[in-house]
């Protein structure tokens, strides 16, 4: 990590754990904020009627109670 750069942290919204990222300066927060995202397996789900931030690991427990 180089002086400068951007850190997020993000959190399930299901299970409640974070996660923690940085990325280059050059990106503006909200590009860092959706790298850490991806980079984690993060996906944006409607819950509730509400958007949420799901891990990978609860999408797939979500994916086997759905079949």
């Amino acid at each position: 990590m180089a002086r400068g750069d951007i850190t997020t942290t993000i959190r399930c919204d299901v299970c409640g754990h974070q996660w923690f990222g940085c990325t280059d300066r050059r990106v503006n927060i909200r590009a860092a904020r959706q790298h850490v995202q991806r980079a984690n397996g993060f996906k944006r789900l409607r819950l509730a009627g509400k958007m949420a931030d799901v891990c990978s690991m609860c999408q797939e427990k979500m994916a086997r109670l759905t079949v």
